[in-house]
């Protein structure tokens, strides 16, 4: 019988163990996962600045390039006069 009184214990022992190393993987895995995370949020803030910046470069080209052509000169801003009468 003390055969069958030793075995639970190291059954008891190895499940203890297994446990604790399957809690440590839990842990790394979710380490991994906040890391990934904070770098996936870096990366949109990223392009989400780089889209910004680009949008308003593109809008200031844009803007600067119909007012050179409007206004007949290179940036001067002066205010487009309506004649009456005209359609």
């Amino acid at each position: 019988m003390y055969h069958n009184d030793v075995i639970p214990d190291l059954q008891t022992e190895e499940d203890k163990k297994n446990i604790t190393r399957l809690q440590d993987l839990v842990d790394k895995l979710q380490m991994k996962v906040k890391s990934y995370k904070r770098q996936a949020e870096e990366a949109v803030s990223i392009i989400l600045k780089t889209t910004h910046s680009e949008n308003v470069t593109q809008y200031k080209t844009s803007f600067d390039f119909h007012v050179v052509n409007h206004t007949g000169g290179a940036g001067q801003h002066s205010p487009v006069q309506v004649q009456e009468g005209a359609a």
